[in-house]
């Protein structure tokens, strides 16, 4: 069996995964950046999920204009989830790296994910900013928020900091986890995964804005920035940590704590019992906040630990 390759050493080929949907406003603007990547070993997969507006047509114009496209269109519409899943299905170079629609890449972004990533590492991701409009600011502003990196899954228990479009992933570990679960967020998904079979590695570096507007898609059928899916957010936790539970790789100890953060997250979804979630919170502050950057810690994490449970009990 052909040993995993040396990023440093080799050019392995790239696969950007793409699907798009409805997106004729932006698409021209965020092909030119992957088409003008630095690293050229690329080949460009776009699975267009049966758009009704010109999204196809200017598709097959750049297609036309560059051999490394790849397109597919489906038949009828089958939902960002499994879009996705078809398309990295399909994929057969050594590395992948998700494209969302309407995001803008910066032009190194995949020569230095390639370059940075390590040996066995299954999957690394970069910075990203979101922006509204045209134009996104050139630096991003001072964050309150660390970045997850390594092997603990129950950082991943409350929040993910590892989004799709700024993730470069080995395909076989991408293959072994699909088809992606319809009723998840993919990159938290997949972060969970990699965290659980080697580990996720970041590279502190700004190399994808994040377009925000009212027509953004999320995996619950909201649109980005409207209030249900913030609302959901204690059910999406449970549902994260129930698929990461039942994940190959996971140690016993991480999956007795998963199990016991999944039955406190049940009795505040089903009961309303919301101490269990709040004295688990607390109890383990430092891996479910280790996001959060504070210089006195825990009177930051006690405020967040109640406000999340208060916001969803009021609104559900």
């Amino acid at each position: 069996m052909k040993e995993p390759f040396s990023a440093a050493m080799e050019s392995p080929t790239v696969t950007v995964v793409l699907c798009t949907y409805n997106g004729e406003k932006f698409i021209d603007q965020q092909l030119h950046p992957i088409r003008n990547q630095t690293y050229k070993n690329l080949v460009i997969l776009i699975s267009d999920d049966a758009s009704t507006d010109g999204t196809w047509e200017q598709l097959k114009i750049h297609a036309a204009a560059d051999s490394r496209i790849q397109l597919h269109q489906n038949k009828c519409n089958q939902g960002y989830n499994h879009n996705f899943s078809q398309a990295c299905a399909g994929v057969e170079t050594p590395l992948l790296a998700f494209a969302d629609q309407d995001d803008l890449w910066h032009e190194e972004k995949i020569e230095r994910l390639v370059r940075a990533l390590r040996y066995n590492t299954p999957l690394i991701y970069c910075d990203s900013l979101t922006f509204t409009g045209n134009t996104p600011r050139t630096a991003p502003p001072k964050s309150l928020y660390r970045r997850f990196e390594g092997t603990s899954i129950l950082q991943l228990g409350l929040y993910n900091t590892v989004n799709g479009h700024a993730i470069l992933a080995r395909t076989d570990f991408i293959k072994k986890t699909l088809p992606f679960p319809p009723h998840l967020f993919y990159d938290w998904y997949i972060a969970g995964r990699a965290a659980l079979a080697g580990g996720v590695q970041y590279l502190p570096a700004l190399l994808v804005y994040q377009r925000m507007h009212k027509s953004n898609a999320s995996v619950f059928g909201e649109r980005a920035g409207q209030k249900k899916t913030k609302l959901m957010h204690m059910v999406a936790v449970s549902a994260h940590c129930k698929a990461f539970a039942e994940s190959p790789g996971i140690t016993t100890e991480s999956h007795q704590r998963l199990m016991e953060w999944i039955t406190c997250l049940d009795k505040l979804i089903h009961q309303r019992k919301a101490w269990p979630s709040f004295v688990f919170m607390m109890r383990y502050r430092a891996d479910l906040f280790y996001y959060k950057k504070r210089k006195i810690g825990w009177p930051s994490q006690l405020k967040h630990a109640i406000g999340l449970i208060q916001t969803y009990l009021r609104n559900n």
